[in-house]
């Protein structure tokens, strides 16, 4: 005690000195709920206490303290624990006035320098603090039995109002307790949580932490300056991070600058819900606003952030699913819950990787699906599935009161533009031989005006890019506003496509491979709510497809082969066109899309096939409805002769201006011309010899020649009376030389193949000797077939 004065009434001024009191000799008083606590320290204090007792009365007119504490290696730890929570080598608070009559603590200065935190979560979630507030807790006494009431203190003796005939008067409310802080000063300070709850386990340590405040007050008085906070801290894994500004606590208004330079991500990779690895450094600046007006929380920001050398990775991958070179978000204007609005974000050299394994999973489906959901997928989307089902067949009557909008429809999100420069993606599929790889360099991206606003304005798209090194990607459209009723109208073109490029799918989904081959690509897509309907317009230019070892996938679906297809489409210029209608509902996921594909282009095929037949013959179809049809036979109409001869007449010679118009149209088309002899053609022939008997012997009359005829072969028998009857014997008997036949059949398609060179111009090399045939039971006539080949 440095001084003592007393006065009367009671009055009392009292200087009080403590210097050096060593902290852990306390220990042992520590109350058993803080039994685990220690603490260690040298503790010097010097107040000055002013008591007075007003004149007549018990109660204090006067109970204040003013002075200094400060604390010198001050370390709060637990038993057993080496870390210490708290290490703090200095503080000095000095107290202006402490005055309890008045309710009022006005303090100077607080200073900390050096401060060391450290914060604990242990495996079971429990953070070491918060079980040490809690233990510090007041237990509440057992309440006490009629046993105990002598024990207990008596109230002081006041006369009933009733005794002393008057009303007593109501005891004045004590004013509310105000705290005033000058300035608060922190350096050199650090803070580490060590986080055993997550794997990994993680350790964030916060350094070179200052902390500057002044004029703090609390409760704010009105019209009072507002205090200012200033924070500087060096973040975990490197980066700064500063905050500076003014507060008022009561009621909350708070304004404050945040700036982060190179903050690094990956000090919090563990507490990220998925698999996914994050490198990258952030940084930002904000301006913001947090205040409470009539109950309500405010809040508000509008500033920019960045983001470098953003790197997203599978764990074990060899190479980063996703780069960014630098990512913007500028001018943010944020207002907690009315709106949030975004100039720019733009993206700067954005690298995707997507990689399909063998098993046909999807990177980057894998990386940020939570462990343990991909296996759980498909059944948690069966149980959305019957949920749906169940909501659309439950009665809507008395189902309860409207469901409140969620945040996306009271909240308005309108971003500007977003941009995405020089950008580049890869894809690889494992689960074809060879691997199928394909990848878009120079992407540009623009889209404007995205929002979820109801006001019916659309967000336009523009994209742009270069597939597989010359291949030029265009397409632009617009979307509506982002949630609910979703639509889009998307146009695009893709241009001299190298379709070879594709053959890990030809190979494995047509069992054919491309040679060479162009593709262009125009397509027109519309979504309305879940219903996509689209239009395809495909130009191939300068095909060549060649059979693989596997069995046709494309004659199994369509009837045709692939090459004769091809050859068949192709125009005079090489090129193959055609458009493909699809359509289908996104949210039907028992949809199979490419069943649907396969559905729309056999249906388009089929219909483009036929038409050049219908002039020259028939494409022959089945499989029952227009949907399901396929291929059966294709034939074109055969040249016929009359029997025995290889003169083509003027009927015959129509029909092959047909076939040379659509030869000439499908130039990559060849027909193979096949002869058949038929039983007209032989008995012609056997005609024929006795023509040549009568002139060779000079006999006058055919029927004369008939009879000697048949008397030389020797028949026995009655000679048959008319000339009729001996030529059919002889038929019967007669058996026409193969030489002859062949040489019937070779001058038919010579005569054929003649007139389509000469009259119709088609080269030698398109019309191909076919197999020659006799059939001596057919009774049609004789002919020559055409078989369509693509070679």
């Amino acid at each position: 005690m440095k001084r003592l004065r007393w006065a009367s009434p009671l009055a009392a001024l009292v200087g009080v000195s403590l210097t050096n009191l060593d902290l852990s000799a306390l220990n042992v008083y520590v109350p058993s709920n803080l039994a685990g606590l220690t603490t260690a320290g040298l503790f010097t204090t010097e107040l000055e206490l002013d008591v007075a007792r007003k004149e007549g009365s018990t109660d204090l007119a006067v109970a204040s303290a003013a002075g200094s504490v400060r604390f010198a290696n001050l370390v709060l730890a637990r038993r057993g624990v080496s870390e210490p929570m708290l290490k703090l080598p200095k503080l000095a608070l000095g107290i202006k006035k402490a005055d309890v009559v008045a309710r009022k603590v006005e303090l100077g200065t607080l200073e900390i320098d050096e401060l060391g935190a450290r914060i604990v979560r242990d495996p079971d979630g429990s953070l070491d603090v918060v079980r040490l507030l809690d233990a510090a807790k007041p237990r509440s006494a057992p309440a006490a039995g009629p046993a105990s009431a002598a024990a207990r203190p008596l109230p002081a003796a006041t006369p009933p109002p009733a005794a002393t005939g008057a009303t007593a008067p109501a005891a004045s409310a004590a004013p509310a307790w105000s705290v005033s802080l000058d300035r608060f000063a922190l350096k050199h300070g650090g803070a580490t949580f060590d986080d055993q709850a997550v794997t990994p386990k993680t350790v964030l340590t916060v350094s070179d932490l200052t902390v500057t405040a002044r004029r703090l007050l609390w409760p704010t008085v009105r019209g009072a300056p507002p205090g200012t906070l200033r924070i500087t801290a060096g973040l975990p894994g490197g980066g700064l991070f500063l905050v500076e500004g003014r507060a008022s606590l009561d009621p909350l208004d708070l304004t404050f600058q945040i700036s982060t330079l190179d903050a690094p991500i990956e000090p919090y990779q563990a507490y990220f819900p998925f698999p996914a690895q994050f490198k990258g450094l952030f940084s930002g600046d904000s301006l913001n606003t947090v205040k409470i007006e009539n109950g309500k929380l405010l809040a508000a920001s509008q500033g920019n952030a960045y983001a470098k050398q953003i790197q997203v990775s599978e764990p074990g991958a060899e190479h980063p699913a996703l780069s960014l070179e630098r990512m913007e978000i500028r001018d943010i204007d944020f207002a907690w819950p009315n709106y949030a609005f975004v100039s720019l974000v733009s993206l700067s050299r954005p690298e995707i990787r997507v990689e399909r394994a063998a098993d046909g999973s999807i990177n980057l489906r894998r990386m940020f699906l939570a462990p343990g959901k991909a296996s759980d997928q498909d059944g948690a989307e069966k149980k959305e599935e019957e949920k749906k089902a169940q909501d659309k067949a439950a009665p809507t009557e008395g189902a309860g009161p409207d469901k409140k909008p969620g945040l996306m429809e009271t909240i308005v999100l309108d971003f500007d533009r977003i941009v995405v420069d020089e950008g580049y993606m890869r894809f690889l599929d494992n689960t074809t031989k060879p691997v199928f790889s394909q990848d878009i360099a120079h992407l540009a991206l623009t889209l404007r005006n995205l929002s979820n606003t109801r006001d019916g304005r659309r967000s336009t798209l523009a994209m742009q890019g270069i597939v597989g090194g010359d291949s030029a990607l265009d397409m632009r459209g617009e979307l509506s506003r982002l949630g609910e009723d979703f639509f889009a109208d998307l146009v695009g073109e893709l241009r001299d496509f190298s379709v070879a490029s594709a053959n890990p799918y030809a190979e494995s989904m047509l069992a054919w491979f491309v040679k060479q081959g162009k593709l262009g690509l125009r397509v027109h897509y519309r979504v309305e709510h879940d219903l996509l309907t689209g239009d395809n317009e495909i130009v191939v230019k300068n095909l060549q497809v060649a059979k693989g070892p596997e069995s046709d996938e494309v004659q199994k679906r369509i009837g045709l082969p692939l090459g004769l297809i091809v050859a068949v489409l192709k125009d005079s210029h090489g090129d193959i066109s055609f458009q493909v209608p699809i359509s289908g509902s996104l949210s039907d996921r028992q949809l199979d899309w490419k069943e649907t594909i396969w559905s729309a282009v056999k249906q388009v095929l089929v219909k483009a096939l036929a038409s050049p037949f219908n002039a020259i013959g028939r494409l022959f179809t089945g499989g029952g409805d227009e949907k399901d049809a396929k291929v059966e036979e294709v034939k074109v109409d055969p040249v016929t002769f009359p029997a025995g001869s290889s003169v083509i007449g003027p009927a015959m010679e129509g029909h092959l201006n047909r076939v040379g118009d659509f030869l000439r149209k499908s130039p990559f088309v060849h027909l193979a011309l096949s002869p058949v002899a038929t039983a007209k053609d032989l008995e012609s022939l056997k005609g024929q010899e006795l023509t040549v008997i009568q002139r060779e012997r000079g006999v006058p009359n055919y029927a004369r020649a008939v009879t000697i005829y048949y008397r030389d072969q020797g028949i026995e028998g009655p000679l048959p009376p008319s000339a009729e009857e001996q030529l059919k014997v002889l038929q019967a008997r007669e058996v026409v030389s193969e030489m002859r036949v062949k040489e019937m059949l070779e001058r038919r398609a010579s005569a054929t193949r003649e007139l389509l060179m000469k009259a119709e111009g088609i080269p030698a090399e398109r019309l191909r000797p076919g197999e020659a045939r006799t059939l001596p039971a057919e009774p049609g006539d004789g002919r020559v077939e055409f078989v369509i080949t693509a070679e």
